[in-house]
This record gives structure tokens, C-alpha cells and sequence, in this order.
């Protein structure tokens, strides 16, 4: 396996395949990897406030949702999430593939 950059980490998950089989055909029809595309979707959950995703992440300590709420971002994950942001909202329209 590759090496990757320090601020990055490798993420390894198991999905349904009904869902994977979305994730691959939003990901073809934007000409780009599934890793990509899935990537591009946590960063797009990021960039909006990572909202829980569940009634046992919503009932988290108030205390410890409001302290990562006012963390300071790491400057490179702000630079990160805000050109993912830019993407997210760039890719409207699928890219046309070549015959």
C-alpha cells in the first residue's frame, strides 16, 4: 500500500450493497473513484456542521457537543473542508464521459 500524506488516514468500512451501488453510480457519473466520491460526502458532513447521525449522537453531553463546536479547526482541515465545500457545489452537473 501507498503512503499517504501526515494529515491524512486510510478509512476501511463495510456497506450495504444497495448503497455502495449508489455510491458507485454517483461516483462514475462525476468520472470520479468511489473513495473520492466518499470522501467527498464526509467532508460535504463536515463542512455543514457534522450533525449527529443518530438519537445516541444526538444525546451526546451538551458540554461535549459544545466543546467540539468551539475547538479551534486545525487551519489545513479548514483549507481542506472549505475547497471540499467549493467542490461539492461545483459538481451540479455530472461530467459528460467521452465515447
Amino acid at each position: 500500500m501507498g503512503k499517504i500524506g501526515k494529515d491524512r488516514a486510510y478509512i476501511s468500512a463495510s456497506a450495504p450493497k444497495e448503497l455502495v451501488t449508489i455510491i458507485d453510480a454517483r461516483a462514475n457519473a462525476l468520472g470520479w473513484s468511489r473513495a473520492q466520491y466518499t470522501v467527498a460526502v464526509l467532508m460535504q458532513w463536515a463542512a455543514e456542521g457534522a450533525k449527529p447521525v443518530s438519537k445516541v449522537d444526538e444525546t451526546m453531553a451538551p458540554e461535549v457537543m459544545d466543546a467540539l463546536r468551539r475547538a479551534p479547526m486545525d487551519e489545513n482541515l479548514s483549507k481542506i473542508m472549505t475547497a471540499a465545500a467549493r467542490i461539492v457545489k461545483s459538481q451540479t452537473t455530472p461530467r459528460q464521459k467521452s465515447a
